[in-house]
């Protein structure tokens, strides 16, 4: 597993958590995320979010599946 994938990937979803917490869509976070995901480069991205957790899984231009959760606590 390449460390920037991993890196990116956790970046991205700092990125949907701010927009979920923030009060955004579960679609728009699920959009948001898809886009950022492409445009990094990733092949493909399915993401599932609920306003309580987010859930990732891309697939590599090296063709590897990556998946990464978020757990979304307290919003202020």
């Amino acid at each position: 597993m390449n460390p920037i994938d991993t890196r990116t990937i956790k970046s991205i979803l700092d990125a949907g958590e701010i927009i979920l917490k923030s009060g955004g869509e579960v679609n728009r976070v699920e959009d948001t995320i898809t886009r950022m995901c492409l445009a990094y480069g990733f092949l493909r991205a399915d993401v599932f979010t609920i306003t309580s957790s987010i859930v990732v899984t891309v697939q590599t231009a090296q063709g590897e599946m990556i998946t990464q959760t978020r757990r979304i606590y307290g919003y202020d």
